[in-house]
């Protein structure tokens, strides 16, 4: 069989978790590393401990070899009650597949399978799909035919509150259906008020197999469920299970009944099998779907508040889970080659290894942290950890992944904080805790000042939508106002900050902030941009002038010499000259990634990075550290959520630290410094914490020990590199491109609306060539692609050897190519001869 790409760990037992599955919105349900089914969060469970999984739920595999060899596995390490387990396993991710390699010496076969939910960058209705797709692939790889039967079992525990452990199931019921030619279940229930609600299991059509479903295999003993508090202590029996693993043939139907009828609690389980022949030598698949359709998604917990605000997958498939099947199961196989072909080209690239590999598994956040409601409203939540919904200063973050993958997402998150703006100008730092309806003012508002018009600049260049520019420019227009106005108390140019949560959560930052600073300089220049893009010619000169004052205030009350000090306080003459890693990463990689110039000056963002690597990376052998003093040691000015043992969020290793700080060596000269250290940060979430898809937030500097955060999106900035390493600029509104490479060779590719594809130059002793290689079905219209090469290059004016080019223009070591045409999945390659 052919081996997988991605991130592979051996089967464990332990707490590390799987690969989300699921579409966006949709919320997602993980295989575990152990091979079980785990964090089934689809009944609209988004973040608070869920029940455990089902007993009766899982993967199961029976093979029997001519010779009477047989044996019958459920599929992971630890089966339910006294059935066999599996052997041993590899888990393979790679976003948004899961692949699992079994290993048993008592079957006669080998098996792998693959289980993935569709994931189609630029394709948000085919990325926001509840189902996700099943392959088992089994092969004879001894001397005898083999007879091999694979099995999906499900139990219908639908339940009003999935949240609340213990909670009853509510009438019920499971139903045969035939999909595609081939056996399926429905599975529903009758309880009140959740009419509609479902699962589908189902098997999906493929050559030589034979299907079989059975709709309730688990019967339960005597004894009726009375209620929450009086259970009577009888165990949920899985034994019928046996007859598969000892025939490889389904149970019989329970025929269960408790004699309560719409009231009954039973959870029946349902199970799906394919059975194949297989000659030596030969291998085949048996494939599966889950599907699911959970309309009754009310804001907060049911028990606190009851305003629903439902699904977009239930406005786009208002019959349920037959209508996911009637779209998504005759486009199964499209679906899968697409879900996979943008991330190889991550995979192809010259991005250090480990981090090449992280990156590409990033964007498993968006599935797992996402709504998108039936009104059309979409955001992210922040993190399990802490459910705030899409914080404004973390959209930052997020950017980089959805503003390039799913622009009109992106733009739809920025309009739903823009609807809860203020009369007085002021927009929420949150939409709510676990909530969309209950806004968070005044927790992050300085930072959410800067922050607004950087995402709502990169949305416009990036998307491309002009009526999004009309919509958005009075929103941001009133908050940069309402900041200076009413955050600049002493009038410095600059917003003050009062305490904690102000952007650090760890530094009790009083006055003038650099983090904050920082943040609100670019976001001026992205005001005065949005401004002239709008004709606004006096707001665009009044932003300026804000932003002259601003850098003077900075530039004379935070540089201490070597680098910015984390604040000052005017009032008091406080400061603290801590070195923390973040002081200029939010301003300067973004202001270049929109062109809108530097924050500082470039010889104190060198000294900058100088001090930060002596200080902050040297002295953590993971990546950096967040802050230390100005003798190295490490900084411990918290007075928020101290870790016991000293270690704390002021101190901590943050894996999204080391690439945005990368970013930023990279644009200053530093590239290869910078590229190391995303490195070693990538190797230590692989290598040494081993959990790629938990987005772990905080560990301990010099342990390396994980202690705080999980699931955060505030990971996704670590595609900042990728645009750096490249110097990738864009404007879809001028329909213009820059690449200004930090070093040649390199080849990165770019996931976005203009461009889609890879991009690589390379180098030979007679000229220096781009490349760029469409992945899009589609042709790649660039009106103008600006390349600046280093100048130690010597090159001079370029020929086109493929695709089209009207004009050229060449100034030196900066190329500009008028009207650039791509083919469909096509190459354009211009050549730069060096001078002799």
């Amino acid at each position: 069989m052919e081996k997988p790409s991605g991130i592979t760990y051996p089967g464990s037992t332990g707490k590390e978790l799987g690969m989300a599955l699921g579409g966006l919105g949709t919320s997602t349900l993980e295989i575990g590393r152990d091979g079980a089914f785990q964090g089934i969060r689809v009944q609209n469970e988004w973040w608070t401990a869920i029940p455990p999984t089902p007993p009766a739920t899982f993967l199961s595999l029976y093979a029997r070899a001519q010779d009477g060899k047989a044996a019958g596995r459920v599929l992971q390490l630890e089966a339910p009650e006294d059935l066999t387990p599996i052997e041993g396993l590899n888990y393979t991710g790679r976003f948004p597949f899961a692949e699992i390699e079994y290993g048993d010496k008592a079957l006669p076969c080998e098996a792998r399978l693959e289980a993935f939910s569709p994931f189609v960058p630029h394709d948000a209705e085919a990325s926001s799909v509840p189902v996700v797709f099943f392959t088992f692939r089994l092969r004879n790889a001894g001397t005898q035919p083999v007879t091999a039967t694979a099995a999906l079992s499900w139990t219908n525990d639908i339940t009003p509150e999935m949240q609340v452990r213990g909670w009853p199931t509510e009438g019920n019921r499971n139903t045969l259906l035939r999909l595609q030619g081939a056996p399926a279940v429905l599975m529903d229930t009758q309880a009140p008020g959740f009419a509609g609600s479902e699962y589908l299991l189902a098997c999906l059509p493929a050559v030589g197999v034979q299907h079989s479903a059975v709709t309730d295999w688990w019967a339960r003993p005597p004894g009726r469920w009375m209620g929450p508090n009086v259970r009577p202590v009888v165990q949920e029996t899985v034994a019928a299970w046996r007859r598969f693993l000892e025939e490889g043939v389904l149970p019989e139907e329970s025929g269960y009944t408790d004699g309560m009828g719409r009231f009954s609690r039973h959870r029946p389980a349902a199970a799906v099998a394919g059975q194949v022949e297989l000659a030596p030598g030969e291998e085949k698949e048996v494939r599966f779907a889950l599907a699911w359709f959970f309309p009754h998604h009310y804001d907060r917990r049911i028990s606190k508040a009851k305003i629903l605000l439902g699904h977009r997958y239930a406005v786009r498939f208002p019959n349920g889970t037959r209508d996911v099947a009637a779209w998504a199961f005759p486009r199964r196989h499209a679906l899968r080659e697409k879900s996979g072909a943008w991330r190889s080209l991550i995979e192809e690239s010259s991005l250090p290894p480990k981090f090449r590999a992280l990156v590409a598994e990033l964007p498993y956040l968006l599935p797992r942290l996402s709504w998108w409601l039936a009104d059309g409203r979409f955001c992210l939540y922040e993190s399990i950890d802490c459910p705030r919904m899409h914080p404004t200063i973390l959209d930052i973050l997020m950017a980089p992944v959805l503003t390039a993958i799913f622009p009109d997402l992106h733009a739809r998150a920025l309009r739903t904080i823009a609807d809860t703006q203020l009369e007085s100008g002021e927009i929420p730092s949150t939409l709510g805790i676990e909530s969309i309806h209950h806004h968070e003012y005044r927790c992050f508002n300085a930072g959410d000042a800067g922050t607004f018009p950087i995402t709502v600049l990169w949305a416009l260049l990036w998307g491309g939508d002009r009526q999004f520019a009309v919509d958005m420019y009075p929103v941001v227009k009133r908050v940069i106002q309402w900041a200076k106005a009413e955050l600049d108390a002493d009038n410095d140019g600059v917003p003050d900050v009062h305490g904690i949560d102000q952007g650090m959560d760890s530094f009790p930052m009083h006055g003038l902030a650099a983090g904050i600073a920082d943040k609100w300089m670019v976001g001026l220049l992205a005001g005065e941009k949005l401004a002239r893009i709008c004709g606004d010619t006096a707001f665009a000169e009044w932003c300026a002038g804000v932003r002259q004052q601003a850098s003077n205030t900075v530039e004379a009350k935070l540089w201490n010499g070597s680098y910015y000090s984390v604040f000052c306080n005017p009032e008091t003459g406080e400061r603290s000259d801590t070195c923390i890693a973040t002081q200029v990463t939010c301003g300067e990689v973004v202001a270049h990634i929109l062109e809108l110039g530097r924050t500082h000056p470039e010889e104190r963002v060198r000294q900058t990075l100088e001090s930060i690597w002596r200080l902050n990376v040297e002295t953590c052998e993971f990546g950096v550290r967040t802050g230390s003093n100005p003798d190295g040691t490490a900084a411990d000015s918290t007075v928020h959520k101290f870790q016991q043992g000293g270690a704390s969020q002021s101190n901590a290793f943050c894996p999204i630290t080391s690439p945005s700080l990368g970013a930023v060596a990279i644009r200053n000269g530093m590239a290869e410094r910078g590229l190391a250290l995303a490195e070693k940060m990538a190797a230590t979430i692989l290598d040494r914490v081993k959990e790629p898809w938990t987005g772990q937030l905080f560990f301990n500097s010099v342990t390396g020990e994980w202690f705080y955060g999980i699931h955060y999106s505030d990971c996704l900035v670590m595609w900042e590199l990728m645009y750096s390493l490249l110097g990738a600029r864009m404007d879809m509104l001028e329909r213009s491109l820059t690449l200004e490479p930090a070093r040649v060779p390199v080849k990165v590719p770019l996931l976005t609306r203009l461009y889609y594809g890879q991009v690589e130059f390379a180098e030979d002793a007679d000229s220096i060539s781009l490349t760029l290689t469409s992945a899009r079905e589609k042709p790649t219209l660039i009106d103008r692609l600006t390349v600046s090469l280093p100048e130690t290059t010597g090159a001079i004016r370029p020929t086109v050897a493929e695709g089209q080019v009207r004009r050229i223009e060449q100034d030196g070591p900066v190329c500009v190519l008028g009207g650039v045409a791509i083919p469909p999945r096509g190459r354009l390659i211009v050549r730069w001869p060096r001078v002799a």
